[in-house]
């Protein structure tokens, strides 16, 4: 069995997020967990994810007043996950 090795330490949150793609398609999801170099996100429902696909992930902070809008690529996917790393 393979030991499964992160960069960072990651931090369970549950809030609500939304996945926008370029043509502005939007899908809901429940971010799970976050750590500085990606998240984990829980979703239902059809869509039309990929790895490889570049989002703009947005949700709520409670440290900023405003949406918080990160540039993410899809790394992981399987029928209710999402493994996403954020990008530069």
């Amino acid at each position: 069995m393979g030991s499964e090795q992160r960069q960072h330490a990651r931090t369970r949150c549950f809030k609500y997020c939304v996945l926008m793609d370029h043509d502005g398609e939007t899908y809901e999801a429940l971010l799970g967990n976050m750590s500085q170099g990606g998240a984990m996100l829980m979703v239902s429902g059809e869509n039309h994810l990929h790895v490889g696909d570049l989002y703009d992930m947005m949700f709520s902070d409670v440290t900023t007043k405003f949406p918080v809008k990160r540039c993410v690529k899809i790394v992981r996917f399987d029928s209710k996950n999402i493994g996403v790393c954020f990008q530069a």
